[in-house]
């Protein structure tokens, strides 16, 4: 899943062409797609910079794709964004 097929959806979503159920879906599959990226990136590296800056970005995302729909999306933690425990040492 692509960004742009989330704007297409959610502009589709706009002119009542799409239910909000299945933008909701996809929104939710891509950013399970990101959180599973993320979260190996975050593995390979075992740096707390990447987790972070995960989180921020999924976060631009996540607001921007709600104020389409609008529908409100809580902001995601660093704890709530990917299971693995964080530990620089």
């Amino acid at each position: 899943m692509k960004m742009s097929e989330l704007q297409i959806l959610s502009d589709d979503m706009t002119d009542k062409c799409v239910e909000l159920s299945v933008l909701s879906d996809r929104v939710k599959k891509f950013v399970s797609e990101i959180d599973n990226y993320f979260c190996k990136q975050f593995l390979k590296k075992n740096t707390e910079t990447v987790l972070s800056e995960s989180v921020t970005e999924t976060n631009n995302l996540l607001q921007t794709l709600s104020a389409q729909a609008d529908v409100p999306v809580p902001l995601l933690s660093e704890e709530e964004f990917c299971s693995e425990k964080v530990d620089n040492e």
